[in-house]
């Protein structure tokens, strides 16, 4: 039971960081980054020992929290912080199982990650390429 509430918990959080992820405003940017930084923590954190079991369609979170990734890296508003932030919650994500990396590689995301970071400063760019290698 619990499992399926913090399902739907996570799913309404990337949900709601997807929907503020275009905002102009600078802090709240920053927080959202950081609240999928927590929520990639978290759901590594508690993952399952035979891992999560995941559904098909919108509400599959691999796929909510890959898309917002990816959403956030299109828009080009965020700030080097904000960018750093981002990579480390996707390190972080692609480690929660095979599902999440399988996803990740699929999209192309370490590249994509790596263009983004090379634009943002030398923090941003080392952390990417950490995750580069995961995702390689």
């Amino acid at each position: 039971q619990s499992a399926v509430v913090d399902a739907t918990n996570m799913t309404r959080i990337l949900k709601c960081v997807d929907e503020y992820a275009t905002s102009g405003n600078k802090n709240v940017r920053l927080a959202l980054v950081t609240v999928l930084l927590n929520a990639a923590s978290y759901m590594k954190a508690s993952a399952p020992a035979g891992g999560y079991q995941y559904n098909s369609g919108t509400d599959n979170l691999p796929d909510l929290f890959l898309i917002t990734v990816g959403n956030i890296c299109g828009s080009g508003l965020y700030e080097a912080e904000a960018i750093a932030r981002l990579v480390v919650a996707l390190g972080t994500a692609v480690l929660i199982d095979g599902t999440w990396l399988a996803k990740a590689k699929a999209l192309n995301m370490g590249s994509m990650l790596q263009h983004v970071a090379d634009q943002h400063g030398e923090k941003a760019r080392a952390i990417a390429t950490e995750v580069r290698s995961i995702l390689e």
